[in-house]
Protein backbone atom coordinates (compact mmCIF):
# COMPACT_ATOMS: atom_id res chain seq x y z
CA UNK A 1 0.00 0.00 0.00
CA UNK A 2 0.78 3.52 -0.41
CA UNK A 3 0.79 3.94 3.54
CA UNK A 4 3.96 3.46 5.28
CA UNK A 5 6.21 3.23 1.77
CA UNK A 6 9.30 4.66 0.90
CA UNK A 7 9.30 7.53 -1.65
CA UNK A 8 12.50 8.18 -3.77
CA UNK A 9 10.93 11.56 -4.26
CA UNK A 10 9.86 12.49 -0.82
CA UNK A 11 13.05 14.71 0.78
CA UNK A 12 10.86 16.80 3.33
CA UNK A 13 11.61 15.90 6.78
CA UNK A 14 9.00 16.01 9.26
CA UNK A 15 8.66 18.81 11.45
CA UNK A 16 8.03 17.27 15.01
CA UNK A 17 6.18 19.71 17.97
CA UNK A 18 7.31 20.21 21.30
CA UNK A 19 6.49 16.29 23.10
CA UNK A 20 3.95 17.18 26.12
CA UNK A 21 4.33 14.77 29.35
CA UNK A 22 1.14 13.48 30.36
CA UNK A 23 1.68 12.16 33.11
CA UNK A 24 5.28 10.75 35.27
CA UNK A 25 5.52 8.56 38.17
CA UNK A 26 8.87 6.82 39.80
CA UNK A 27 9.01 3.82 36.39
CA UNK A 28 6.69 5.40 33.96
CA UNK A 29 6.54 8.55 31.74
CA UNK A 30 3.31 9.13 29.56
CA UNK A 31 3.83 11.12 26.38
CA UNK A 32 2.25 12.90 23.75
CA UNK A 33 3.87 13.34 20.44
CA UNK A 34 2.98 15.14 17.66
CA UNK A 35 4.92 15.33 14.14
CA UNK A 36 3.20 16.95 10.70
CA UNK A 37 5.17 15.51 7.35
CA UNK A 38 3.82 15.18 3.48
CA UNK A 39 3.31 11.51 4.20
CA UNK A 40 1.07 11.96 6.93
CA UNK A 41 2.50 8.96 8.37
CA UNK A 42 5.89 8.22 11.45
CA UNK A 43 7.45 6.69 13.87
CA UNK A 44 9.36 8.58 16.84
CA UNK A 45 13.06 7.57 17.69
CA UNK A 46 13.82 7.99 21.00
CA UNK A 47 17.22 7.48 22.52
CA UNK A 48 19.40 8.83 26.16
CA UNK A 49 22.36 7.54 25.89
CA UNK A 50 23.33 8.41 29.19
CA UNK A 51 21.29 5.54 30.33
CA UNK A 52 21.53 3.26 27.38
CA UNK A 53 17.86 3.60 25.97
CA UNK A 54 17.50 3.27 22.64
CA UNK A 55 13.64 2.37 20.77
CA UNK A 56 11.63 3.10 17.98
CA UNK A 57 7.91 3.95 18.89
CA UNK A 58 4.87 3.92 16.71
CA UNK A 59 1.68 5.95 18.17
CA UNK A 60 1.42 9.61 18.62
CA UNK A 61 0.76 8.49 22.68
CA UNK A 62 3.99 6.76 23.90
CA UNK A 63 4.84 5.10 27.25
CA UNK A 64 8.64 5.19 28.31
CA UNK A 65 9.46 2.97 30.97
CA UNK A 66 11.54 4.69 33.77
CA UNK A 67 14.41 3.63 37.01
CA UNK A 68 13.30 4.48 39.87
CA UNK A 69 15.45 7.61 41.15
CA UNK A 70 16.69 8.22 37.95
CA UNK A 71 17.38 11.24 36.03
CA UNK A 72 16.67 11.55 32.15
CA UNK A 73 17.21 13.58 29.23
CA UNK A 74 15.20 12.00 26.29
CA UNK A 75 16.53 12.94 22.68
CA UNK A 76 13.59 12.73 20.88
CA UNK A 77 12.84 12.51 16.03
CA UNK A 78 10.51 11.92 14.09
CA UNK A 79 11.05 9.81 11.34
CA UNK A 80 8.90 9.49 7.86
CA UNK A 81 9.41 5.76 6.11
CA UNK A 82 11.77 7.32 3.51
CA UNK A 83 14.07 8.23 5.75
CA UNK A 84 13.64 11.61 6.68
CA UNK A 85 14.41 12.66 10.18
CA UNK A 86 13.33 15.70 11.97
CA UNK A 87 15.04 18.30 14.16
CA UNK A 88 15.23 16.67 17.64
CA UNK A 89 13.23 17.97 20.75
CA UNK A 90 14.65 17.11 24.28
CA UNK A 91 12.41 15.95 26.91
CA UNK A 92 13.85 16.01 30.51
CA UNK A 93 12.62 13.87 33.47
CA UNK A 94 13.85 13.97 37.26
CA UNK A 95 13.53 10.74 38.70
CA UNK A 96 11.03 9.77 41.50
CA UNK A 97 10.95 7.62 44.34
CA UNK A 98 8.37 5.04 43.94
CA UNK A 99 5.02 6.06 46.42
CA UNK A 100 3.63 2.59 47.59
CA UNK A 101 0.14 2.61 50.04
CA UNK A 102 1.95 -0.45 51.78
CA UNK A 103 -1.09 -2.90 52.77
CA UNK A 104 1.14 -4.87 55.19
CA UNK A 105 1.98 -1.94 56.97
CA UNK A 106 0.69 -2.31 60.66
CA UNK A 107 0.23 -5.78 60.27
CA UNK A 108 1.94 -8.05 62.70
CA UNK A 109 4.54 -10.63 61.18
CA UNK A 110 5.59 -13.87 63.54
CA UNK A 111 7.69 -16.92 62.61
CA UNK A 112 5.71 -20.03 61.66
CA UNK A 113 5.16 -22.87 64.49
CA UNK A 114 4.24 -26.40 64.11
CA UNK A 115 3.59 -27.82 60.64
CA UNK A 116 4.91 -24.10 59.64
CA UNK A 117 8.18 -24.18 61.18
CA UNK A 118 11.30 -23.38 59.85
CA UNK A 119 13.13 -26.57 58.03
CA UNK A 120 17.12 -26.22 57.31
CA UNK A 121 18.26 -28.95 55.99
CA UNK A 122 22.45 -28.86 54.63
CA UNK A 123 23.21 -32.41 52.88
CA UNK A 124 19.25 -32.74 52.86
CA UNK A 125 19.98 -33.59 56.65
CA UNK A 126 17.43 -31.38 58.76
CA UNK A 127 19.06 -29.51 61.87
CA UNK A 128 18.57 -26.53 64.12
CA UNK A 129 21.86 -24.68 63.98
CA UNK A 130 19.86 -21.64 62.67
CA UNK A 131 18.52 -18.93 64.20
CA UNK A 132 15.87 -16.15 63.28
CA UNK A 133 14.54 -12.97 64.62
CA UNK A 134 11.33 -11.09 63.41
CA UNK A 135 10.89 -7.70 64.92
CA UNK A 136 8.22 -5.52 62.97
CA UNK A 137 8.89 -6.23 59.14
CA UNK A 138 12.75 -6.91 60.03
CA UNK A 139 13.94 -10.13 59.71
CA UNK A 140 17.19 -11.64 60.18
CA UNK A 141 18.16 -14.82 59.88
CA UNK A 142 21.41 -16.15 60.84
CA UNK A 143 22.18 -20.12 59.13
CA UNK A 144 25.55 -21.76 60.73
CA UNK A 145 25.61 -24.32 58.30
CA UNK A 146 26.24 -24.29 54.44
CA UNK A 147 23.87 -26.12 52.06
CA UNK A 148 23.76 -27.16 49.11
CA UNK A 149 22.56 -25.21 45.89
CA UNK A 150 19.56 -26.02 46.07
CA UNK A 151 17.26 -23.23 46.92
CA UNK A 152 14.94 -25.25 49.07
CA UNK A 153 17.03 -26.52 51.94
CA UNK A 154 16.56 -23.49 53.98
CA UNK A 155 13.04 -22.61 54.31
CA UNK A 156 11.46 -19.67 57.18
CA UNK A 157 7.57 -19.30 57.00
CA UNK A 158 6.58 -15.84 58.31
CA UNK A 159 2.82 -15.78 59.21
CA UNK A 160 0.50 -12.82 59.01
CA UNK A 161 -1.35 -12.79 61.89
CA UNK A 162 -4.37 -10.97 60.65
CA UNK A 163 -4.01 -12.23 56.66
CA UNK A 164 -4.11 -9.49 54.79
CA UNK A 165 -7.46 -9.18 52.01
CA UNK A 166 -6.67 -8.80 48.46
CA UNK A 167 -8.98 -9.26 45.70
CA UNK A 168 -8.43 -11.64 42.75
CA UNK A 169 -7.80 -9.87 39.65
CA UNK A 170 -6.55 -6.73 40.45
CA UNK A 171 -2.44 -5.66 40.45
CA UNK A 172 -0.63 -5.16 43.50
CA UNK A 173 3.10 -4.86 43.96
CA UNK A 174 5.95 -6.62 46.22
CA UNK A 175 8.97 -5.35 47.48
CA UNK A 176 11.71 -5.27 50.60
CA UNK A 177 15.56 -4.78 51.25
CA UNK A 178 17.74 -7.60 51.55
CA UNK A 179 21.20 -8.02 52.45
CA UNK A 180 23.65 -10.04 53.27
CA UNK A 181 27.04 -11.26 54.40
CA UNK A 182 27.42 -14.05 51.76
CA UNK A 183 26.25 -14.58 47.85
CA UNK A 184 22.72 -16.10 48.72
CA UNK A 185 20.46 -17.42 46.23
CA UNK A 186 16.95 -15.65 47.22
CA UNK A 187 13.09 -16.20 47.08
CA UNK A 188 10.04 -15.46 48.16
CA UNK A 189 6.05 -15.63 47.81
CA UNK A 190 3.21 -14.63 49.32
CA UNK A 191 0.36 -16.84 49.24
CA UNK A 192 -2.60 -18.10 51.70
CA UNK A 193 -3.44 -20.95 53.89
CA UNK A 194 -3.06 -23.56 51.80
CA UNK A 195 -0.15 -22.93 49.61
CA UNK A 196 -2.34 -23.56 46.57
CA UNK A 197 -2.09 -19.89 45.16
CA UNK A 198 0.57 -17.18 45.39
CA UNK A 199 2.26 -14.19 44.37
CA UNK A 200 6.06 -14.34 43.96
CA UNK A 201 8.54 -11.72 44.35
CA UNK A 202 11.83 -13.29 43.02
CA UNK A 203 12.88 -16.46 40.43
CA UNK A 204 15.12 -19.07 42.29
CA UNK A 205 18.01 -17.79 40.25
CA UNK A 206 17.82 -14.41 41.86
CA UNK A 207 21.37 -13.83 44.24
CA UNK A 208 21.88 -11.22 46.72
CA UNK A 209 25.34 -10.15 46.57
CA UNK A 210 27.67 -9.87 49.50
CA UNK A 211 27.85 -7.08 50.97
CA UNK A 212 25.49 -5.05 48.93
CA UNK A 213 21.59 -3.64 49.67
CA UNK A 214 19.37 -5.24 47.46
CA UNK A 215 15.83 -3.48 46.56
CA UNK A 216 13.76 -6.61 45.73
CA UNK A 217 10.47 -5.61 43.80
CA UNK A 218 8.02 -7.16 41.08
CA UNK A 219 5.26 -4.45 40.29
CA UNK A 220 2.10 -5.03 39.19
CA UNK A 221 1.50 -8.78 39.60
CA UNK A 222 -2.07 -9.68 38.42
CA UNK A 223 -3.73 -11.04 41.97
CA UNK A 224 -4.42 -14.93 40.73
CA UNK A 225 -8.25 -16.15 40.40
CA UNK A 226 -7.96 -18.18 43.68
CA UNK A 227 -5.99 -15.77 46.07
CA UNK A 228 -8.22 -14.05 48.67
CA UNK A 229 -5.52 -13.12 51.32
CA UNK A 230 -2.03 -12.96 52.17
CA UNK A 231 -1.71 -15.69 55.13
CA UNK A 232 1.90 -16.33 54.84
CA UNK A 233 5.35 -15.17 53.12
CA UNK A 234 7.81 -18.01 52.48
CA UNK A 235 11.72 -17.54 52.32
CA UNK A 236 13.67 -20.06 50.88
CA UNK A 237 17.33 -20.40 50.59
CA UNK A 238 19.56 -22.85 49.85
CA UNK A 239 23.74 -22.81 48.32
CA UNK A 240 24.91 -20.42 50.76
CA UNK A 241 28.41 -20.81 52.44
CA UNK A 242 28.47 -21.28 56.28
CA UNK A 243 27.90 -18.77 58.89
CA UNK A 244 25.60 -16.40 56.22
CA UNK A 245 23.58 -13.68 57.65
CA UNK A 246 20.67 -12.38 56.16
CA UNK A 247 18.28 -9.37 56.95
CA UNK A 248 15.32 -8.73 55.48
CA UNK A 249 13.66 -5.33 55.83
CA UNK A 250 10.56 -3.38 54.65
CA UNK A 251 8.27 -5.89 53.53
CA UNK A 252 5.71 -4.14 51.43
CA UNK A 253 2.80 -5.57 49.30
CA UNK A 254 1.45 -2.51 47.76
CA UNK A 255 -2.15 -1.50 46.40
CA UNK A 256 -2.84 -0.17 42.45
CA UNK A 257 -3.86 3.04 41.49
CA UNK A 258 -7.22 2.77 43.01
CA UNK A 259 -5.55 2.12 46.59
CA UNK A 260 -3.37 4.90 46.31
CA UNK A 261 -0.06 3.70 44.79
CA UNK A 262 1.30 4.90 41.04
CA UNK A 263 0.92 2.78 38.81
CA UNK A 264 4.11 1.27 38.44
CA UNK A 265 5.47 -1.11 35.18
CA UNK A 266 9.09 -3.37 35.12
CA UNK A 267 11.38 -1.42 33.82
CA UNK A 268 13.53 -3.67 33.06
CA UNK A 269 15.10 -3.50 29.51
CA UNK A 270 14.57 -6.44 26.39
CA UNK A 271 17.16 -6.61 24.25
CA UNK A 272 17.09 -9.12 21.19
CA UNK A 273 19.44 -11.01 19.68
CA UNK A 274 19.45 -13.27 16.09
CA UNK A 275 20.07 -16.77 16.00
CA UNK A 276 20.65 -17.91 12.28
CA UNK A 277 20.82 -21.69 12.43
CA UNK A 278 17.10 -21.33 14.20
CA UNK A 279 15.53 -18.42 12.54
CA UNK A 280 14.17 -17.26 15.73
CA UNK A 281 15.07 -14.42 17.99
CA UNK A 282 16.76 -14.73 21.27
CA UNK A 283 15.00 -12.58 23.83
CA UNK A 284 17.44 -10.76 27.01
CA UNK A 285 15.35 -9.17 29.90
CA UNK A 286 11.98 -10.95 30.27
CA UNK A 287 11.66 -12.02 33.59
CA UNK A 288 8.14 -14.23 32.40
CA UNK A 289 6.52 -15.46 29.20
CA UNK A 290 5.21 -12.38 27.46
CA UNK A 291 2.71 -11.63 24.74
CA UNK A 292 4.66 -10.70 21.62
CA UNK A 293 3.07 -9.48 18.86
CA UNK A 294 4.98 -8.76 15.32
CA UNK A 295 3.60 -6.12 12.73
CA UNK A 296 5.01 -5.01 9.76
CA UNK A 297 4.93 -1.73 8.32
CA UNK A 298 1.78 -1.73 7.28
CA UNK A 299 0.86 -1.85 10.39
CA UNK A 300 -0.75 -5.48 10.08
CA UNK A 301 -0.13 -7.90 12.66
CA UNK A 302 1.83 -10.76 11.25
CA UNK A 303 3.07 -13.02 14.47
CA UNK A 304 1.34 -13.25 17.54
CA UNK A 305 2.84 -15.74 20.12
CA UNK A 306 3.03 -15.80 24.18
CA UNK A 307 7.61 -16.20 24.48
CA UNK A 308 9.88 -15.59 26.82
CA UNK A 309 13.33 -16.70 25.74
CA UNK A 310 13.08 -16.96 21.89
CA UNK A 311 10.73 -15.81 19.40
CA UNK A 312 9.76 -18.09 16.37
CA UNK A 313 10.34 -15.21 13.15
CA UNK A 314 11.42 -18.24 10.48
CA UNK A 315 8.26 -18.43 8.62
CA UNK A 316 8.27 -14.41 8.09
CA UNK A 317 9.56 -13.34 4.90
CA UNK A 318 12.61 -10.90 4.47
CA UNK A 319 11.48 -7.08 5.16
CA UNK A 320 11.40 -4.31 8.45
CA UNK A 321 9.14 -5.36 11.39
CA UNK A 322 8.25 -3.80 14.68
CA UNK A 323 8.32 -6.53 18.23
CA UNK A 324 5.83 -5.27 20.63
CA UNK A 325 6.40 -6.62 24.07
CA UNK A 326 5.84 -5.61 27.59
CA UNK A 327 4.81 -2.15 26.47
CA UNK A 328 8.10 -1.65 24.52
CA UNK A 329 8.29 -1.73 20.20
CA UNK A 330 11.74 -2.87 18.99
CA UNK A 331 12.27 -2.71 15.10
CA UNK A 332 14.44 -5.49 13.76
CA UNK A 333 15.21 -6.95 10.03
CA UNK A 334 14.30 -10.05 8.81
CA UNK A 335 17.29 -11.12 5.76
Amino acid sequence: TAKNSADVNDLSAPVLADPQILNQSATQLALALSATDASNDVFYYIEDAANAYAEVLLGNQISLPLAEGTNYNFRITAIDFSGNESEAKTVSVTGQAFECNNLLAGKTLLLGTGDLAPYFAPNWVANTNYSVDVNGDNISFNLDDATYDQIWQAQFRITVETPLVVTPEQSYSLLMDVTSNNNTPFYAKFFDKTDSQMMEICGMANTVAAGTATHLAAYDITCPAGLTQISQILFAFGGNPANTQIQVSDISVCGEASLGIIKNIDAARIALYPNPASGKLVVSGLAKPAQATVSDLTGKTVLSQVAKDEINVAGLSSGVYFLKINNQTIKFIKK
